[in-house]
């Protein structure tokens, strides 16, 4: 049996963070997920929380792949 290992991010800020620090962290977990051989890399969609470097994922995976 196999299995096929998938991710998800937050891109959760740290204290002290700003969000592009956040998504520059889950730009490079993505990185380390493709380099792992993860079959998926997905962010989530969080509106209206602070400790989130961004609420908006459609961006971010569009960005993402660019960036790598």
């Amino acid at each position: 049996m196999t299995y096929r290992l998938g991710l998800l991010d937050k891109s959760p800020l740290a204290p002290g963070d700003v969000a592009e620090i956040a998504l520059a962290r889950t730009v490079d977990f993505a990185r380390s997920a493709e380099a792992l051989g993860c079959h998926r890399f997905s962010v989530t969609e969080h509106h209206g929380f602070s400790g989130l470097g961004s609420s908006r994922p459609e961006l971010l995976a569009a960005d993402a792949p660019a960036a790598a």
